[in-house]
């Protein structure tokens, strides 16, 4: 047999592998991330603003992950950057948006509730009022709104600018910018393999914190079983103590999941995950 014959289907898996991980989540959320750093260098003007990307902060216990955070006497602006396809459909409100490419749907985490969370670990570190904070989420890649979208989500980079340049009025000193940026670029918060590893170590604690407390009684603490009302209808979760104890819990709707992945190349999968793939649980 020719080698070249044996050699084909060899060629064919490894440019499969290969466009799988160009492809994958995390690749595609850390291009975006990269475009969104480079616009905001190259278009913010560097006597006015300063640019700290790619920042893992201490939250409680455990940490976050930040995109971007700009610095100006006007304030300070965290975001979030969200490369995506398809149709986006939520609100400011809603804890769950979805994706819904080629008429599959695709349940995310609210980009702003997420960013909240950052924001929030962002002001403690600094000692700064939340007043003096604007969070926007970005969206790169081809994705665009079908509902009505806060003020905060900004569809490209453009809008972004346009966003981050319409507060005026100072608020910090020359003083107060450059303490807070040497504390930002400080190494004990630089994005290294290391703090990537404990950053996803201490998500997956998190969900799992979560999983097991939907499990328990708000009650009692007890495990939680599953029960159907004598009258019929929408089961619900009760405490195994009953009637010692009457605490309940709603069944949880089972979660909007398709049976086929978009195709290789065709844009990103459902993104409730950061640059480095990381699951992100809701703050």
């Amino acid at each position: 047999m020719s080698p070249y014959v044996i050699a084909l289907p060899i060629l064919a898996i490894v440019a499969a592998l290969l466009g799988a991980l160009l492809n994958s989540p995390s690749r595609i959320g850390a291009a975006g991330e990269r475009l969104v750093a480079r616009w905001l260098a190259k278009n913010l003007p560097p006597e006015e603003y300063r640019i700290v990307n790619d920042l893992i902060l201490p939250h409680r216990d455990r940490t976050t992950q930040i995109d971007h955070v700009v610095l100006s006497r006007f304030g300070i602006a965290v975001i979030e950057t969200k490369t995506m396809s398809g149709w986006i459909f939520g609100d400011g409100t809603e804890g769950r948006w979805t994706q819904v490419i080629y008429g599959r749907k695709y349940r995310m985490q609210n980009p702003l509730h997420q960013n909240a969370l950052h924001v929030r670990a962002l002001c403690r570190l600094l000692g700064i009022p939340a007043a003096n904070v604007d969070s926007f989420v970005v969206f790169m890649g081809s994705a665009r709104p079908k509902t009505a979208m806060p003020p905060a989500v900004a569809w490209g980079a453009r809008a972004l600018g346009q966003r981050i340049r319409a507060r005026r009025e100072p608020v910090f000193t020359d003083a107060q910018l450059a303490a807070f940026e040497a504390r930002l670029r400080a190494p004990d918060l630089a994005s290294t393999r290391a703090t990537q590893r404990a950053h996803v170590l201490g998500v997956k604690a998190t969900l799992k914190d979560r999983a097991e407390a939907v499990q328990r009684c708000p009650e009692c603490g007890a495990p939680l079983v599953q029960r159907m009302p004598r009258s019929g209808g929408t089961g619900f979760l009760g405490c195994s103590t009953f009637p010692k104890c009457r605490g309940t819990r709603p069944l949880a709707p089972p979660p909007v999941r398709p049976t086929v992945r978009p195709a290789a190349g065709a844009d990103t999968p459902p993104a409730d995950a950061d640059s480095h793939g990381t699951i992100l649980p809701n703050p």
